[in-house]
């Protein structure tokens, strides 16, 4: 039985800004929020799909979606947990392991039967 699935995630991205919120008419802090979606595989190996960066008042709650290309360079790291940015890296990595560990068993077997 394969169990597969889609979710999402909020992730703070740690900037801040001071910006007037048209909202509480007064100058506020705006947390920058990563929201992305992903595909699951087990629940284990993930693959994002389409993200979102948000400016959010934290007074109120409101703010407008900031557009990727100019965000990302003012992020030291990405945002993303690796296992949600890699998920599909991770599996190819492991079934390659796997065959690789198969093969080396079978050649020691073999090694052993003939000496």
């Amino acid at each position: 039985m394969i169990i597969f699935g889609t979710g999402s995630n909020t992730v703070p991205c740690g900037i801040t800004h001071a910006l007037f919120c048209a909202h509480c008419s007064r100058q506020n802090e705006f947390d920058l929020l990563l929201t992305y979606n992903y595909f699951h595989l087990y629940y284990v190996i993930r693959q994002v799909g389409d993200k979102h960066y948000l400016l959010l008042c934290r007074t109120c709650g409101h703010g407008w979606k900031c557009d990727p290309q100019k965000v990302e360079p003012e992020l030291k790291r990405p945002p993303i947990p690796f296992t949600d940015r890699n998920g599909v890296l991770i599996l190819i990595l492991t079934i390659g392991g796997t065959f690789f560990l198969i093969g080396i068993s079978n050649f020691i077997a073999n090694w052993l039967k003939t000496n």
